[in-house]
């Protein structure tokens, strides 16, 4: 009796041994081909689904209509957004009801006229996120924009499998962008939106990619803000000539931006 349960033992730690090699190997495969590509690898990927770097790099200056919805409090207006290479922008919401909402950047100084808030200079990480946002390179995750990206996971995001890629910029700002697994394309973004009331948590949901000029566009963009919902829908995007006066300080702006007189 001895003799055969010692040869059962053995086989069956020659068995486990088999399996245990046996699971290590395909594990090892598994996790090779389930590896991430890298952060630039999605982000070089993403660039040529929307139409290549020569496409972003060769956009002049544009003028793009939206409507744009908050949901929750059946609030809806107007947008319209004017951006100039290299970064000047400048965008206007018409609310009924409420009023003018502007706001521009003129590559160097960033500004707000808000009907509550009445005007305000941008400074720190508004300022720094204006910029980003002015930028019509900033597709490319250009250098002097972004020190880093990094694919961290695959992941649902909305329904969707997605890369996950944690940004990092220049300002020491960290955030996450998803780009979808099939088409390559951005469908989300989460960030921490700075505002005159400090830094929100924004989750973007975007979709609805259409060919503006030589570049794919999400037509639509979905903000969700402290339970709030914002949807922005592009109506028409058109080429323009630049326009000095239109990216100009406001003359409140300025007044905030001269020293008091005595």
């Amino acid at each position: 009796m001895g003799f055969i349960t010692e040869g059962w033992k053995a086989r069956t730690a020659s068995a486990g041994l088999a399996f245990a090699l046996c699971v290590t190997v395909l594990g090892a495969a598994w996790q090779q081909a389930e590896q991430l590509p890298t952060g630039r690898d999605v982000i070089d990927r993403y660039v040529e689904a929307i139409g290549g770097k020569t496409a972003i790099l060769g956009q002049g200056a544009q003028h793009a209509q939206a409507r744009v919805e908050v949901l929750a409090q059946g609030v809806a207006g107007d947008m319209d957004i004017y951006a100039a290479p290299p970064n000047r922008m400048y965008t206007s919401i018409e609310f009924a009801g409420i009023g003018s909402i502007r706001a521009g950047f003129n590559g160097q100084t960033g500004w707000m006229i808000h009907p509550a808030m009445g005007p305000m200079v941008l400074e720190g990480r508004m300022l720094d996120q204006t910029r980003h946002q002015a930028d019509v390179t900033a597709a490319l995750h250009p250098e002097t924009l972004i020190a880093s990206v990094e694919a961290v996971e695959k992941t649902d995001f909305e329904g969707q499998n997605c890369y996950k890629v944690k940004v990092t910029t220049r300002w020491d700002e960290e955030y996450f962008e998803y780009f979808s697994v099939e088409s390559g394309l951005m469908v989300g973004v989460e960030r921490a939106q700075a505002s005159p009331m400090g830094e929100v948590p924004t989750t973007t949901v975007l979709s609805d990619y259409k060919k503006f000029g030589k570049v794919l566009s999400p037509s639509k963009s979905v903000q969700r803000v402290m339970g709030m919902e914002q949807v922005i829908t592009v109506l028409e995007v058109s080429d323009m000539e630049p326009n000095d006066t239109l990216f100009a300080i406001p003359q409140q702006i300025k007044a905030l931006l001269e020293p008091a007189k005595q």
